[in-house]
Protein backbone atom coordinates (compact mmCIF):
# COMPACT_ATOMS: atom_id res chain seq x y z
CA UNK A 1 0.00 0.00 0.00
CA UNK A 2 1.75 3.26 -1.00
CA UNK A 3 2.91 6.04 1.55
CA UNK A 4 -0.02 8.24 0.84
CA UNK A 5 -2.85 5.41 1.02
CA UNK A 6 -1.26 4.67 4.73
CA UNK A 7 -1.13 8.39 5.62
CA UNK A 8 -5.01 8.78 4.72
CA UNK A 9 -6.26 5.56 6.24
CA UNK A 10 -4.40 6.63 9.70
CA UNK A 11 -5.85 10.27 9.54
CA UNK A 12 -9.37 8.51 8.99
CA UNK A 13 -8.69 6.27 11.66
CA UNK A 14 -8.16 9.01 13.73
CA UNK A 15 -11.60 11.02 12.85
CA UNK A 16 -13.52 7.66 13.37
CA UNK A 17 -11.92 6.97 16.56
CA UNK A 18 -13.22 10.02 18.39
CA UNK A 19 -16.81 9.04 17.91
CA UNK A 20 -17.91 11.51 14.84
CA UNK A 21 -19.18 8.25 12.66
CA UNK A 22 -22.90 8.65 11.66
CA UNK A 23 -23.22 5.99 10.02
CA UNK A 24 -24.51 2.49 12.32
CA UNK A 25 -25.25 -1.20 11.68
CA UNK A 26 -29.12 -0.38 12.10
CA UNK A 27 -28.73 2.25 9.08
CA UNK A 28 -32.06 3.07 7.59
CA UNK A 29 -32.08 2.60 3.99
CA UNK A 30 -30.99 4.62 1.22
CA UNK A 31 -34.12 6.03 0.55
CA UNK A 32 -34.87 7.21 3.92
CA UNK A 33 -31.60 8.18 4.91
CA UNK A 34 -31.50 10.49 1.85
CA UNK A 35 -35.04 11.74 2.51
CA UNK A 36 -33.26 12.49 6.15
CA UNK A 37 -30.19 14.09 4.95
CA UNK A 38 -32.33 16.56 2.77
CA UNK A 39 -34.69 17.88 5.40
CA UNK A 40 -31.81 18.14 7.57
CA UNK A 41 -29.34 19.71 5.05
CA UNK A 42 -32.29 22.33 4.09
CA UNK A 43 -32.57 24.08 7.65
CA UNK A 44 -28.98 24.34 8.11
CA UNK A 45 -26.04 26.77 6.96
CA UNK A 46 -23.41 25.41 4.46
CA UNK A 47 -20.76 24.31 6.40
CA UNK A 48 -23.02 22.11 8.79
CA UNK A 49 -24.51 20.01 5.35
CA UNK A 50 -24.03 16.64 5.96
CA UNK A 51 -22.74 14.92 2.90
CA UNK A 52 -22.79 11.02 2.42
CA UNK A 53 -20.13 8.95 0.46
CA UNK A 54 -19.71 5.49 0.15
CA UNK A 55 -16.18 3.86 1.34
CA UNK A 56 -14.72 0.76 0.41
CA UNK A 57 -14.30 -1.48 3.44
CA UNK A 58 -11.25 -3.34 4.21
CA UNK A 59 -12.27 -7.17 3.41
CA UNK A 60 -15.66 -6.36 1.70
CA UNK A 61 -16.80 -6.16 -1.46
CA UNK A 62 -19.32 -3.71 -0.35
CA UNK A 63 -18.91 -0.06 0.08
CA UNK A 64 -20.38 1.49 3.58
CA UNK A 65 -21.97 4.98 3.60
CA UNK A 66 -20.71 6.68 5.90
CA UNK A 67 -22.07 10.44 6.59
CA UNK A 68 -20.14 13.95 8.09
CA UNK A 69 -20.64 17.30 8.13
CA UNK A 70 -18.93 18.90 5.78
CA UNK A 71 -16.75 20.83 8.02
CA UNK A 72 -15.32 17.49 9.14
CA UNK A 73 -14.89 15.65 5.85
CA UNK A 74 -12.83 19.20 5.47
CA UNK A 75 -11.12 18.88 8.63
CA UNK A 76 -10.02 14.77 8.04
CA UNK A 77 -8.76 15.86 4.42
CA UNK A 78 -6.89 18.51 6.04
CA UNK A 79 -5.18 15.84 8.96
CA UNK A 80 -4.27 13.37 5.93
CA UNK A 81 -2.90 16.14 3.93
CA UNK A 82 -0.87 17.10 7.02
CA UNK A 83 0.23 13.51 7.64
CA UNK A 84 1.44 13.08 4.20
CA UNK A 85 3.09 16.56 4.13
CA UNK A 86 4.74 15.89 7.45
CA UNK A 87 6.23 12.16 6.16
CA UNK A 88 7.12 13.85 3.05
CA UNK A 89 9.16 16.04 4.75
CA UNK A 90 10.81 14.00 6.65
CA UNK A 91 9.03 13.69 9.77
CA UNK A 92 7.54 11.98 11.88
CA UNK A 93 3.72 11.31 10.92
CA UNK A 94 2.24 14.19 13.46
CA UNK A 95 -0.19 16.68 11.81
CA UNK A 96 1.21 20.27 11.66
CA UNK A 97 -0.51 22.95 13.43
Amino acid sequence: MSALRWGIAAAVALVLGSGTLRASAAAPSDAEAETAVATYNATVEDPDKVICRKIQQTGSHFKKRVCYKRREWDEMTRAAQDIMRARTQGGNAEPMH
